[in-house]
Formats: C-alpha cells, sequence, structure tokens
C-alpha cells in the first residue's frame, strides 16, 4: 500500500515539474517578444525624428534659397557679369522675346537659374513637378539648368563655412520669367531712372515692368526621398504717385 502512494506522488510531482518548466519557457518568450516589440517602437521612433530631422534642415535650405532668390532678383550685389547677356533677367518686353529666343531651344528652357515658363512642371501637381521626378530633376540640376545658393549674389559658402551643409550641394533655385501685363501700365510700373538697376539696366520711366518671376526652391534631405520645396512670386513696381 506504501509502494503505491509513493509511485503516485512521484507521478503528481514529475507532473507539476513538467508544467513548471512550460510556464517558465511561455514566460521567457513573452519577456523576449516585449523586449523586441519595445526595440522596435524605439528603432521606429528614432527613424520618425530623424527624417523630421533630415525634413525641417531641408526645408530651412530651401527658405535660404528662396531668400537667396530674391537678392538676385534685386541684384544688391551687382554680379551680371556672372551671367551670360543672353540670360539675364529682363523687364522689358523686347528684352523678354529675346530671352525666350535663347532659351526656348532649351530642355528645360532654362539657363544660369533663370527659366520660361514651365508650366506643368512647376505647377505643385505631383503628378507632374519636375522635382517629384528623379530622372527630370536631374536634368534641371545639372549643365547651368539652375543656380545655387550664393551663386549669383556673391554669398557662395563652403561646406566648412555652411551652417546648413545642404545649401553646399543639395539645395537649387529656378526663377521663372513670365510676362503677366500690358507694357506701360502704371500697376506694372518697375522704377525709374533714378531708382535700383535691374541686373545692370537702368528701367527708365517710360518702359515699364510687365513681368511676373515665380521662384521654385528645391532642397534635398540626406535621407533618401527627404525633398522640400517653396514657391513664391515676386514683382516689381515703381513708387506711388504723388498725391
Amino acid at each position: 500500500m506504501t509502494s503505491v502512494k509513493n509511485k503516485a506522488l512521484a507521478f503528481h510531482r514529475n507532473r507539476q515539474q513538467g508544467v513548471s518548466l512550460i510556464t517558465v519557457l511561455v514566460m521567457m518568450m513573452l519577456s523576449l517578444l516585449l523586449v523586441l516589440g519595445g526595440s522596435r517602437v524605439s528603432l521606429l521612433n528614432e527613424r520618425l525624428s530623424g527624417n523630421s530631422t533630415d525634413y525641417q534642415r531641408a526645408y530651412e535650405a530651401a527658405e535660404a534659397l528662396l531668400a537667396d532668390a530674391q537678392l538676385d532678383l534685386a541684384n544688391m550685389n551687382g554680379t551680371v557679369a556672372t551671367r551670360a547677356v543672353s540670360t539675364q533677367f529682363v523687364c522689358t518686353p523686347a528684352l523678354f522675346q529675346n530671352l525666350q529666343t535663347t532659351l526656348s531651344a532649351l530642355d528645360p528652357p532654362c539657363a544660369d537659374g533663370i527659366c520660361l515658363d514651365l508650366g506643368t512642371e512647376s505647377n505643385g501637381n505631383p503628378a507632374t513637378s519636375f522635382w517629384n521626378d528623379p530622372d527630370r530633376l536631374e536634368i534641371f540640376t545639372t549643365d547651368d539648368r539652375g543656380a545655387r545658393f550664393g551663386q549669383y549674389t556673391n554669398t557662395a559658402i563652403t561646406a566648412a563655412e555652411a551652417v546648413n551643409p545642404l545649401l553646399v550641394d543639395r539645395g537649387w533655385y529656378w526663377v521663372e520669367v513670365l510676362s503677366y501685363g500690358p507694357p506701360g501700365s502704371q500697376a506694372n510700373s518697375f522704377t525709374s531712372a533714378d531708382g535700383p538697376l535691374l541686373n545692370g539696366w537702368a528701367v527708365i520711366e517710360a518702359a515699364k515692368c510687365s513681368i511676373v518671376f515665380r521662384v521654385t526652391a528645391v532642397a534635398q534631405g540626406r535621407r533618401n526621398g527627404t525633398t522640400a520645396v517653396l514657391q513664391s512670386l515676386y514683382s516689381f513696381r515703381g513708387p506711388p504717385p504723388p498725391p
């Protein structure tokens, strides 16, 4: 009788030891899953933070490019000689026609950061905008089609000088020269001969500016797929008439 009881106790003890082993294994697996899950969440957060930082840096570079393009348009540093005579900013219909003749033969119709109307390639439609097509963007950024930061404003920087390193080799701007109003319109006048110069040309009072300039600035981040795009319109008008 005692022998039967001992065998029964031994049997139950072995069963309990087996259940304990399974319980421990399950707990270890759950702990491992929790650790792996936490690691993946941390990695995801790190990637999101990195992407956000990269885009913010690209956005700031695009803002700087937009400001540099405005300075280029105003020609405050007088660097006209850095561009060919045939590819400079214009403000009169006659000069605009000359620019058209020069640029219309190019694809895209851009040189030294100055372009004719790019149409659907710069209207912001993701399906047609050139900055969303890697092959097309490569064409826009080679052979002096676009302008880099400081290239035409005497503010070019090196990698050692750059607060934002993307400005050195990852950003460009293009200025579309668009005819938008009849010459002679008082609302479209630029300035008189006593005022500033437009890329070296004194705009006399009789030659009103019928041009609007659309600037597109594109900056690429260090991470694949990070691109910031900003656009703005500029026009030049003379001082208001005296009362």
